[in-house]
């Protein structure tokens, strides 16, 4: 198995056919897959921002939006790096957005849940969410955003009228983003366990408990749940029962969320180690 050692403090990649998008420090990156005599990827452009991107992009439609500590989110061109336009909000901008039937949808700072029309550029509502874990993107599923807070809840919320409902109460803050499969909800909590609820009624399925908080989101796959720990650990779990199928040890704490592709499970590690 080859390992990849990561540099820490980036944010996740947008992979495009021949294109790379990144966040970094005050910059929107766009990488060619191309690399230059020396072995480096080929810089297509760079997009500036008057604070730090902890964002990472998302795209539709030739598109790529991101936020910006600067208090905006934006939407650049992937091709160009051209902006199209930029939408001010209040507070800043670090948690991803996320896209569906013409609208983004994203947290600001204070507690501010945007959803945004790609085609008019204007807030089509605005909704505080006190506490929300506004590090994180919402889900969206089936006309509702799924997201958690910092004492524990897990919301759904409307998307055309931006109305919330409380899912579940856990114990600690809700510090992944859900996984949602065949009517059911995956996600981690900082009180060291892994739920599963049923997303109707909210009723708790299961729970598993690991050693350490779990701010990866899961991945299914084959009947199969998999998240990581901070307690070092890659769990596999039954998706039905809960029960742990299996465990991978590593070498630092495991944040980053995995993901499963043609049978093969990729993830990174907090060592350094991809």
């Amino acid at each position: 198995m080859r390992q990849v050692r990561s540099r820490p403090g980036w944010m996740i990649a947008l992979v495009l056919c021949a294109w790379v998008l990144v966040g970094a420090r005050g910059l929107c990156i766009g990488i060619g897959s191309s690399f230059d005599e020396k072995g480096c990827f080929e810089l297509k452009w760079k997009f500036s921002t008057e604070g730090s991107v902890f964002s990472s992009p998302r795209l539709t439609g030739g598109i790529v939006y991101f936020g910006s500590e600067d208090d905006h989110l934006y939407a650049v061109d992937a091709l160009t790096g051209e902006q199209e336009w930029r939408l001010a909000a209040q507070g800043e901008v670090t948690s991803s957005p996320a896209i569906a039937e013409g609208v983004v949808y994203f947290f600001g700072l204070f507690d501010h849940l945007y959803a945004v029309d790609i085609t008019s550029q204007k807030i089509k509502w605005k909704t505080r969410v006190d506490r929300a874990t506004f590090s994180l993107p919402p889900l969206v599923y089936e006309g509702t955003l799924y997201f958690g807070r910092q004492d524990g809840a897990l919301l759904a919320i409307d998307v055309k009228s931006g109305r919330q409902r409380r899912l579940v109460q856990v114990d600690g803050n809700v510090t992944s983003v859900p996984l949602i499969h065949q009517g059911r909800a995956f996600f981690g909590s900082w009180d060291k366990r892994l739920y599963a609820i049923n997303l109707q009624t909210g009723r708790e399925l299961w729970r598993f408990e690991t050693e350490g908080p779990i701010y990866s989101s899961p991945a299914f796959s084959g009947g199969t749940v998999f998240c990581g720990s901070w307690d070092k650990h890659l769990y596999a779990l039954d998706a039905d029962s809960g029960k742990e199928r299996g465990r991978f040890p590593t070498g630092g704490v495991v944040i980053s969320s995995p993901a499963v592709i043609n049978g093969v499970l990729f993830v990174g590690g907090g060592d350094g180690i991809f």
